[in-house]
């Protein structure tokens, strides 16, 4: 289809051409036959000048009325440098995602980005003055890179050795101060050491923090997620635990702290009563207690019969 709308663009160019050299070429043949004189001229060099300027006039209205028709035609005459700089960066950014891909393929990720660069996570109340904010924000991140070093570089990456004091840390860490101050007081912030972005074998360590906010997430009792269950069919346990996750994620909790359980003698109890039930079910994971940000996420099975 592409194929055939240049073509047809291109036979319309010609055309185009041809008619405006025939109209210039009459006009200036009216001119000759009239003996028509411009600035003293000989009546044909007259009769050349007008057919060339009509033939530039016809070009230059066409032109503009494709110009103002069309916004491909206006992008194309006045923003083509600025096109093709964006398609070259596009290119780069497209090189450099095969590549990423490629070592990935490759088994060369040793962490993968925004995930958690150590086991542990630090809550840091917000109630507290920025400077006092700060300096334990300070002391998260200081620890992360010792524990990062410690856990990572015998897997292959290098070892984080920026100085934490310099300018740069410390803006890190005021935003990060700034940011819990703002928004999660009267509550507290949950700190994450995350990878800045993916760690490949024989990468530099590179380190960022993550910051939510520790508020309400669920009321206890309040439904989660919730599947359809055939009665005498074994549930799809794995599927409702994720669609639970999920969802907690999607209202806030973290990914680090979302993780759901619960007693397993409810799950139990509750595959018994869907082994000998006939009819149609719904299986709905209910918020087991209070749940915060911070978590945990301790999920109640419950059955409702639907009508």
């Amino acid at each position: 289809m592409e194929t055939l709308l240049g073509i047809l663009r291109i036979a319309f160019i010609v055309v185009l051409a041809g008619a405006i050299a025939f109209i210039g070429d009459r006009v200036g043949h009216q001119v000759g036959r009239r003996r028509m004189s411009l600035f003293g001229l000989r009546p044909k060099h007259t009769s050349t000048i007008v057919a060339v300027g009509f033939g530039m006039l016809i070009a230059l209205g066409v032109t503009l009325a494709f110009l103002a028709a069309s916004h491909y035609a206006r992008t194309a005459f006045f923003r083509l440098s600025e096109l093709n700089a964006q398609v070259a960066s596009l290119q780069k950014q497209v090189q450099d995602r095969e590549q990423e891909l490629a070592r990935t393929q490759n088994e060369n990720l040793i962490q993968g980005n925004n995930q958690p660069i150590t086991p542990t996570y630090a809550v840091v109340n917000a109630d507290q003055s920025p400077q006092r904010i700060h300096d334990e924000v300070k002391t998260i991140f200081t620890n992360a890179v010792s524990e990062a070093n410690r856990v990572w570089v015998p897997l292959g990456l290098k070892p984080y050795d920026r100085p934490v004091d310099d300018a740069d840390h410390d803006k890190k860490f005021n935003e990060a101060a700034t940011y819990i101050r703002r928004n999660c007081y009267p509550v507290a912030g949950i700190v994450f050491p995350v990878a800045a972005h993916n760690l490949f074998r024989g990468d530099r360590l590179s380190i960022s923090l993550n910051i939510t906010c520790d508020r309400l997430v669920y009321k206890k009792g309040q439904e989660i997620a919730a599947i359809t269950v055939p009665g005498g069919a074994v549930p799809n346990i794995g599927y409702l635990l994720a669609l639970t996750q999920q969802a907690a994620n999607d209202h806030g909790m973290p990914a680090y702290t979302s993780e759901p359980f619960g007693n397993p003698s409810n799950l139990q109890t509750i595959q018994r009563e869907l082994s000998k039930a006939k009819g149609k079910f719904r299986l709905v994971a209910r918020a087991g207690n209070t749940v915060r940000a911070i978590g945990p996420l301790v999920i109640q099975l419950n059955v409702e019969r639907m009508e």
